[in-house]
């Protein structure tokens, strides 16, 4: 049976917000058999006044939202000093005094308002009686009293239930905390639930991240295969052009040679054609001296004297008209 707290007794000290009738005096009210209704305008510390109810009971502590969290822990720390900033005097002389029922058991708790510190707690019930101002024994006692199975399901099950605050999650419509209360309340023996919960989802996450790191190297494999075998073929495309190179070199350097054969065979045609315009020339002289002599055999008794001769022999015409002229 899960012992749900019931609150009979709320005593705020020494704290500005909550005056009294008197300097100092504070409040200090037995909370009977309700329902109670606090009015009052805004900044009057209505939701203050909840907020010191609740974490009077469980300290400066909040649960982490439903569902799961793998190795996540449940708990986070809450500001100390929620109700210090709201006040002038940082709360310096603050107390708050909570009497609350869970079943047959009762107990008072007194918590400094400046950092929600345990100054005392005391339980009390059909065969106990303990006092404590530590807070992991205030914890388990209070996991006791509550008949649960962790501190952490206490303070989900007093967020969800106990309090209706404006952060409060909307239990009808959220599955995970229907899940997370009912895991609490049907089986608060099993402790190791929530622990086997967390290796499941380490599990899962662990077995996620090795797919992710086996598809990177997957992936950098392809990436080094698609590069072999580029490389492959662009040796193979290097060894292809380098053979046409090599092919082409030769060829050039046949086609140099040839072009070497073609100046030397130029070089010696120009050479002859020198060689046969000149014998052309002599040949040309020589005949231009045998018909001179003809002429002159022909015309043996003509007293004018021939003309001389010259070096440069008589074109055919000038021969012709020296004839003429002779003969004339």
């Amino acid at each position: 049976m899960i012992n749900f707290p019931v609150f009979k007794q709320v005593k705020v000290e020494g704290y500005a917000l909550y005056p009294g009738k008197s300097d100092g005096e504070g409040i200090n009210v037995d909370l009977t058999s309700g329902p109670w209704v606090i009015l009052g305008v805004n900044g009057l510390g209505k939701s203050t006044l909840l907020l010191i109810l609740k974490y009077t009971l469980i300290g400066a502590v909040r649960a982490r939202k439903p569902g799961f969290a793998g190795s996540t822990s449940d708990m986070f720390a809450l500001n100390n000093r929620l109700f210090a900033v709201r006040v002038g005097d940082a709360a310096q002389s603050a107390n708050a005094t909570l009497t609350i029922d869970f079943g047959s058991t009762s107990c008072t708790v007194t918590r400094r308002l400046s950092d929600l510190k345990l100054v005392s707690a005391t339980f009390t019930g059909t065969d106990i009686r303990s006092e404590t101002s530590d807070e992991d024994e205030y914890r388990s006692q209070l996991v006791a009293a509550m008949s649960v199975g962790r501190f952490d399901d206490a303070v989900r099950m007093i967020d969800f239930i106990t309090f209706f605050l404006e952060e409060r999650e909307l239990l009808i419509w959220n599955l995970e905390a229907q899940y997370e209360l009912f895991r609490a309340a049907l089986s608060p023996e099993a402790s190791k639930l929530r622990q086997l919960e967390a290796e499941i989802i380490s599990a899962d996450s662990s077995a996620r991240n090795l797919k992710a790191n086996i598809s990177k190297i997957v992936n950098r494999r392809r990436k080094e295969e698609d590069k072999h075998q580029s490389l492959t073929e662009t040796r193979a495309r290097l060894a292809s052009a380098t053979a046409e190179f090599e092919t082409a070199e030769a060829h050039e350097l046949e086609i140099k040679h040839e072009l070497e054969q073609d100046d030397i065979y130029r070089s010696d045609t120009r050479i002859s054609l020198k060689q046969s315009q000149r014998e052309a020339e002599e040949v040309l002289q020589e005949y231009e001296e045998i018909k001179y002599r003809v002429l002159q055999h022909a015309f043996a008794g003509a007293s004018l004297e021939p003309p001389r001769f010259y070096r440069r022999p008589l074109s055919s015409s000038q021969a012709t008209l020296s004839s003429m002229f002779m003969f004339a």
